[in-house]
């Protein structure tokens, strides 16, 4: 996220009382404006929809959603620290029309392996000099509910004139059919982002964004972002690389319209790749279990009989009990199976081990033993209660169970892209994890 320290002027309601100001955002935390004057004339006013500015060159400012964290009162100045949810940068209007926005995601990259290449050498200036232009880039453009997505992959270059290092560059764009609000737009990044956590197995942040207006002009969008901690030592290596999810046409529409289907079962898929890595195992297994339940519930049948059939039957015995003249027996009764047809942790995750085959069978050698010490795990660390303490994974046993859900999961979002058996099978021969827990399956069943 781009850092800004401004020195401006700013107003709330009328640009004849402005004052002295410094802007500083880093990304990190959120916008802060120091003024050493109050902004307005009424001291007891803490909150401001709009704070307006101008930079000293005659840049226009907005800020929204602005309050007051610090006011230092004194003979001469009334200085205020103010924080605010949103900073526009070309604009004065707090919510312009748009008609798209652009956005640059850490790490994201749909190009596979080092560019091709034009290499020409001359001279320039009486020196020797290297031009050099890139002869494969790729574009991607697909319609995402009433957006259009477009990425134009491609490779930028810097150096300090002994070393040359590339990184990919990619110019992501949401653009509307017609000028409207932007939240719509911003919302649609989500999906990605949570993409390139799921995909680059790490959390990674939105390093720019701009708002596209209609008459071609961009506005720079800042807004604070929720901080990405991640564990000590080397990030982990690349699942695969994103541009491997071909067609991406194809692969990418369909992760959006499983997002926008299942919005509670992507959001554990999101929570999980933002702060898994730094959050407790027990909770990293408590995510996942909930996305499981959920994408069951949502993709196989979640009932154990005919819910008409098991209506009935819950109405004989509610009657039975009552024709014998235990009626408290019957109203308890009837209330303790209301969702006695509902399948439970266990049997969902097994049903769904058994139905992606192949792709996590190397993985899971039992699905129904294994789905039970998983349920048994979720509810022990849900109420810990005393009798599920020793059928419960604990330490490094709950590590390896942990990374087999995750590993199931994964499956399923392959699955939801659209790839078979065959070819989930061959993104996952990229997963630097799976031929570990291929091992620690052997020396269990070893050691069985």
């Amino acid at each position: 996220m781009t850092e800004i320290d401004i020195e401006g002027f700013f107003w709330a309601d009328n640009p004849e009382s402005r004052v002295r100001g410094h802007l500083t955002f880093d990304g990190r935390a959120s916008l802060a404006l120091e003024s050493t004057l109050r902004l307005v004339k009424d001291a007891s006013r803490d909150k401001l929809d709009v704070i307006y500015g101008m930079t000293l060159l005659g840049q226009p400012l907005c800020l929204s959603d602005c309050f007051v964290h610090e006011t230092i009162m004194g003979n001469v100045q009334h200085r205020q620290s103010w924080s605010a949810d949103k900073l526009l940068v070309g604009t004065h209007d707090p919510k312009p029309d748009v008609i798209g926005v652009s956005v640059t995601i850490e790490g994201f990259s749909l190009l596979r392996g080092a560019p091709d290449v034009d290499l020409k050498k001359g001279q320039r200036d009486g020196r020797d000099s290297l031009d050099i232009s890139w002869l494969s880039r790729e574009q991607l453009s697909l319609t995402v509910s009433d957006l259009t997505l477009q990425i134009d992959d491609d490779y930028r270059f810097h150096g300090n004139g002994t070393h040359l290092e590339l990184d990919s560059a990619p110019r992501i764009r949401f653009k509307l059919k017609e000028p409207g609000p932007v939240e719509p737009l911003n919302q649609a990044v989500g999906p990605l982002l949570v993409l390139a956590n799921v995909f680059l197995r790490r959390p990674v942040a939105l390093l720019e964004r701009h708002v596209e207006l209609p008459d071609g002009s961009e506005v720079q969008e800042l807004f604070p972002q929720r901080p990405i901690h991640q564990e000590g030592g080397k990030p982990p290596l690349p699942w695969v690389p994103l541009g491997n999810l071909q067609p991406l046409d194809r692969s990418l529409t369909h992760w959006y319209e499983f997002a926008a289907e299942l919005p509670s079962a992507f959001a554990m898929v999101a929570e999980y790749t933002l702060a898994g890595s730094t959050t407790p195992w027990e909770d990293r297994l408590s995510y996942l279990a909930r996305f499981v339940e959920q994408y069951h519930r949502a993709r196989l049948e979640s009932h154990r009989m005919d819910k008409q059939e098991f209506k009935q039957r819950r109405e004989v015995v509610k009657s039975t009990l009552h024709g014998a003249q235990l009626d408290d027996l019957a109203d308890w009764t009837h209330s303790l199976t209301e969702h006695g047809n509902e399948k439970r942790l266990a049997e969902r995750l097994q049903e769904l081990v058994e139905d992606l085959g192949d792709t996590v069978s190397p993985v899971i050698a039992n699905p129904e033993a294994w789905a039970k010490a998983v349920a048994d795990t979720r509810n022990y660390y849900t109420h810990y209660s005393d009798y599920l303490l020793p059928r419960a994974a604990h330490e490094f046993d709950l590590v390896v169970m942990t990374k087999q859900l995750w590993c199931v999961v994964r499956a399923c979002l392959l699955r939801e892209m659209g790839f078979d058996n065959a070819k989930s099978i061959e993104l996952f021969s990229f997963d630097s994890e799976r031929a570990w827990l291929v091992n620690q399956q052997r020396q269990a069943a070893d050691h069985e």
